[in-house]
This record gives C-alpha cells, sequence and structure tokens, in this order.
C-alpha cells in the first residue's frame, strides 16, 4: 500500500472451506518499509529481490524475509504469518463459537 511516507506491508490470508462453500481472510500486521525499498518497488522490482539487492542478501524471501531483516530477526517470515493463518482457520476449526448467538 503506498502511503505519504512510502510503502506499507502487509498480506492477506484467505481459506475456502470446500464442504461450506465459505471464505474467511484475515490481514498481518502491517509496517512500512524503508525508503530505500521503495524507491526498488517504485522500479517494479519485487520485494524480495529487493530486499536481496539492497541487503545484500542470496533468496531472502525463503529465509526470514523482509520482515526478518528489519526487526532484526525478532520477527520471521514464518512467525509474521503464523497468527493470521490461525485466525484465517478459526472460523472452521471452531464453528460452534463463531456461530453463537
Amino acid at each position: 500500500k503506498d502511503t505519504d511516507k512510502g510503502y506499507e506491508c502487509f498480506a492477506w490470508i484467505s481459506v475456502y472451506d470446500v464442504t461450506s462453500d465459505e471464505i474467511n481472510s484475515c490481514r498481518t500486521a502491517s509496517f512500512e518499509l524503508p525508503q530505500g525499498l521503495t524507491r526498488l518497488l517504485k522500479t517494479g522490482v519485487e520485494l524480495g529481490t529487493a530486499d536481496d539487492m539492497l541487503y545484500k542478501r542470496v533468496n531472502g524471501k525463503q529465509g526470514s524475509g523482509t520482515v526478518g531483516i528489519l526487526t532484526g530477526g525478532v520477527i520471521d517470515r514464518t512467525e509474521y504469518y503464523r497468527h493470521c493463518a490461525i485466525l484465517a482457520l478459526a472460523p472452521f476449526a471452531q464453528p460452534e463459537v463463531h456461530n453463537a448467538g
């Protein structure tokens, strides 16, 4: 997402239940990308490639990802998506709780 400061980074996770034909979506937390990454993205470079170029990494998106380098490893790519995936799945795992009332 383009903001007045630069690009905001976030992801959506959607889960489709074929038995009920229902979908549930959840959005991750968001964070501002540094100007160096934003400049590269505005030229059409993909985020993972821009991350590797700026931070001198190789295939960082398969490792800790952009969020990993920006948090000093406190949050890696897997952890970043984990809570969002759980919340997207929750209504299907416990429908009685989500449909109460």
